[in-house]
């Protein structure tokens, strides 16, 4: 289509319009003139007014264009003959959008939209890519500030509700996405493979009550609360759920001397960084579970055995007891290694039983029992 035509077409005149109205503005703007800021969200607003007019007039360019068939086969195999025109609203990035499309239908069965097919649209009424800007803010901050963040940097809405749901079936694939992944090429005979390494931590998470386990809902109904707003030093311990983090990666091995890490002024070679990282967590399954994935993917990513490998641990009898039995219980060949900033941790307590609190002493005492113990 030429440009002279695309500027007759009906279905664009609204966005033409839109542009003009962008165009007049900044020219009032040269008579009266603004800050950049103050321009660039002019700009930055009126955009998606713009793009949401453009999309509007594309999709309703397709329903124009699309052709009534004599019958549509359903997935299922099922015919459909009859044909009505339909229309549902999809909110996108740069707001709602209504799209006019032809329904194929019989008795008693569901409604195909070729045009639905054909644009891959989703089941519900939010796009692709407002939901994936969505996931990945929810990812990092809470579900109010998501929703914040959609309606003031870009032209959609979700409320809160319907956010949560977003993030509960975009989270749906996490699994399926890493089981369908193809091993790592192995390293070339002449270059030494890089250390294989099983990371696993746990993290309290404060839960509503009728959220925490079992147990722990009896241990939080037994107990009392010094204040009333808000709870006090060690009343969360029967809040609280117990994630199970854990990471799987290579890393190459990086050579170094005590005093090199307990000395800040030593000069230390650059660390290696680690390499195809992947981590996940569960407060839901319980930690040999969760093992049990780190040692599946250390056997996709090493099925032969013949690479060293590290389980880095906090040192926690029951998790060492967990590690142990997922080593035993997948036939691998692992080095157990307590993440030396506990080690350091547990040297404070100690050392805070033999001298008094702020004594410098202390911290002398724990730098001499740490180097003995990296030695």
């Amino acid at each position: 289509m030429q440009w002279h035509e695309l500027e007759a077409a009906p279905e664009y005149q609204p966005a033409w319009q839109e542009l003009k109205e962008i165009i007049g503005q900044l020219q009032e703007f040269e008579r009266s003139p603004r800050e950049h800021g103050q321009i660039e969200q002019h700009l930055m607003v009126r955009s998606h007014a713009l793009m949401r007019a453009l999309m509007q007039a594309h999709l309703d360019r397709l329903a124009k264009q699309e052709e009534k068939q004599d019958r549509v086969i359903a997935a299922s195999g099922t015919v459909r003959r009859q044909a009505r025109e339909r229309c549902r609203s999809l909110m996108t990035l740069f707001g709602e959008v209504r799209v006019h499309r032809l329904g194929y239908s019989d008795r008693r069965t569901d409604s195909v939209f070729p045009l639905d097919a054909q644009l891959n649209l989703p089941s519900q009424q939010y796009s692709h890519g407002l939901q994936e800007r969505l996931g990945e803010v929810v990812a990092d901050a809470s579900f109010e500030a998501a929703v914040a963040h959609i309606t003031h940097h870009t032209g959609g809405h979700v409320p809160k509700r319907q956010a949560e749901q977003i993030a509960h079936a975009v989270s749906a694939d996490f699994d399926a996405f890493y089981a369908q992944r193809a091993p790592p090429a192995p390293a070339p005979p002449q270059v030494a493979e890089p250390l294989g390494v099983i990371s696993l931590d746990g993290k309290g998470i404060v839960m509503r009550q009728e959220d925490l386990r079992e147990e722990t809902q009896r241990r939080a109904a037994a107990s009392s609360h010094k204040l009333q707003s808000r709870l006090s030093r060690g009343e969360k311990r029967n809040r609280k759920r117990m994630a199970t983090v854990a990471a799987v990666y290579e890393i190459e091995p990086h050579y170094r001397k005590a005093e090199q890490i307990m000395d800040p002024q030593a000069a230390r070679p650059p660390a290696p960084k680690p390499i195809d990282k992947r981590l996940w967590a569960s407060v839901q399954q319980p930690m040999s579970e969760v093992l049990d994935e780190a040692f599946a993917e250390a056997r996709r990513r090493d099925s032969s055995g013949e690479r060293t490998w590290l389980v880095l641990v906090d040192g926690l009898p029951e998790q060492l007891r967990q590690v142990y039995a997922a080593i035993k219980r997948h036939g691998r060949k692992a080095i157990v290694m307590q993440d030396f900033i506990h080690v350091l941790q547990y040297l404070w307590d100690a050392a805070w039983c033999l001298h008094e609190e702020g004594d410098p002493k202390a911290e002398q005492w724990v730098r001499e029992h740490a180097t003995d113990i990296l030695r």
